[in-house]
């Protein structure tokens, strides 16, 4: 009777120690996955800095500043092979790209300089300006933008507002070449036109 008891019990014991298992939470039991959610610390940071880009001949091409850069550098454990494994965030970026007398000034709050350094993701206030020769301001504004600098070519998907001496624009999508000073809106595109 005591030998069938302790089987009872035992039986007792594994089945609630399973359900408990089974229902718990992964925060209390711990699991493989907890690695990949683990907090992924930067590589390097470095602050106030600065970078400037020559052209082949010498010129100056662009210039980049940002108040914090926090660079990043995964491993297969911490990214998927389709995400990109080496990146460097950004705060408050300024990107001067200079063409001509009328360099054009690109400012965020935030961005991303993606691993192979040719392409900038900037989010969150992103302001585009460019002095006129008459002493005026063209100035684009958006969500997200990003910025090809080596191509002086922008882009974006979101909504864009373009502020002139000449009027207002607005528009979904765009794509501005800097170096031709050509802007193309893709869509919903409206605006107001001071007569000339």
């Amino acid at each position: 009777m005591l030998k069938n008891g302790l089987y009872i019990a035992f039986v007792v014991t594994l089945v609630i120690g399973l359900l408990f298992y089974g229902d718990s939470p992964e925060q209390l039991l711990g699991s493989g996955q907890d690695k990949k959610a683990a907090k992924i610390y930067p590589y390097a940071i470095a602050h106030h800095a600065s970078t400037r880009h020559f052209a082949n001949d010498g010129t100056l091409d662009y210039e980049f500043v940002a108040s914090r850069l926090e660079h990043y550098q995964l491993t297969e454990d911490q990214a998927p092979e389709d995400e990109n494994r080496v990146y460097t965030l950004i705060d408050l970026p300024v990107l001067t790209i200079f063409q001509g007398e009328q360099p054009w000034r690109v400012e965020a709050k935030k961005g991303k300089l993606l691993g192979d350094g040719q392409s900038i993701e900037l989010w969150e206030d992103v302001v585009i300006r460019q002095k006129n020769e008459s002493g005026t301001y063209t100035q684009l504004t958006t969500n997200k933008l990003l910025i090809l600098p080596h191509e002086k070519v922008a882009q974006t998907e979101e909504t864009v507002k373009i502020n002139s001496p000449r009027g207002e624009m607005t528009g979904v999508g765009m794509v501005a070449d800097l170096a031709e000073r050509k802007i193309t809106l893709l869509g919903k595109v409206r605006g107001t036109h001071d007569p000339i």
